[in-house]
């Protein structure tokens, strides 16, 4: 979809005054302005809202599919505990941030 010329417009006065100047009439200004523009365009704020939580949507699934554990069958063992855990990446050596942390402390001193 392209940016309509309010739309090119209104982005331009946003940086032109809101971000350049830090100017707060400026700020009120433009504030005042998007105000107006949406209540007029209500139909393109709508739907740039649905556009907007799609996509965020799909994000969240992608996050969650993303953090499985890489194997239910590998199992592997913490290097400062000793308990056995399912990591989440391959390359995971600690069951937890409290293990990783002691570990590396204990090592730093040496």
């Amino acid at each position: 979809m392209e940016l309509t010329k309010e739309a090119i417009e209104a982005r331009r006065k946003y940086y032109r005054e809101y971000k350049t100047n830090r100017n707060p009439e400026a700020r009120e200004a433009y504030n005042r302005y998007n105000r107006e523009w949406r209540a007029r365009n209500r139909d393109k704020v709508r739907e740039y809202n649905v556009d907007y939580w799609e996509r965020k949507a799909a994000q969240v699934v992608t996050v969650k599919d993303s953090v499985t554990p890489v194997s239910v069958t590998s199992v592997t063992s913490c290097q400062e505990c000793g308990n056995e855990f399912t990591p989440l990446r391959k390359t995971a050596r600690f069951c937890s941030d409290s293990c990783r942390v002691k570990f590396n402390r204990k090592n730093s001193k040496s």
